[in-house]
């Protein structure tokens, strides 16, 4: 008598894309930093979206100075996202950096995205008294076009006026990224026969 015993294995892969934005740009507002005065245009940061596992060990950083009154600010906008090579099962925004000021309590940073490609914007983080470098991350719907998505980071500082003092802000940022869980279908794995 001849048996015939045919069995295949089969499971569910999951893996995370990372996906950066391609570009970055000057932006005209303060965001989440205490509105001030503009103090002309950010510089490029082109380590805050370089390649690598995140959070990359690469920064750059922007800072400003609130010059002899008031407060001032800069900004960066971070878009042009690649698009998910397949859907997802679930999808986060991730944003890693440092604050410092030069003055305690003087100096801010912050960072927000849009989904809608600026049309609005989330807080990801403000800090007004500076902080460690981590990472600050929230949910997106997974099925969120990542075309439409863009971060916008902001420093600012202020005069110190009991000390007759300018200070000085600084956002560094080591890691812009999306991370998005790929769900792929059921595939065999192993198949074999016995007589």
């Amino acid at each position: 008598m001849r048996f015939i015993l045919i069995f295949a294995l089969t499971s569910t892969l999951w893996a995370q894309e990372i996906k950066r934005p391609s570009a970055s740009a000057n932006t005209s507002s303060s965001g989440v930093c205490v509105s001030g005065s503009n103090a002309g245009n950010s510089t490029p940061m082109p380590f805050a979206y370089d390649a690598g596992t995140p959070p990359t060990s690469t920064q750059s950083s922007l800072s400003k100075s609130s010059g002899v009154s008031g407060t001032k600010w800069t900004g960066r906008i971070f878009t042009s996202w690649a698009t998910a090579s397949a859907p997802y099962s679930a999808l986060t925004i991730n944003v890693n950096f440092a604050c410092s000021d030069s003055s305690a309590g003087l100096g801010e940073c912050g960072a927000e995205y849009s989904t809608d490609s600026g049309s609005t914007w989330t807080t990801l983080a403000d800090e007004p008294d500076g902080t460690s470098q981590a990472t600050y991350s929230h949910s997106l719907s997974s099925s969120q076009n990542l075309s439409t998505v863009q971060v916008r980071i902001c420093v600012a500082s202020t005069y110190d006026t009991p000390n007759s003092s300018p200070t000085i802000g600084t956002i560094a940022v080591w890691d812009i990224w999306t991370s998005g869980t790929l769900t792929a279908a059921a595939v065999p794995k192993h198949r074999a026969r016995s007589y």
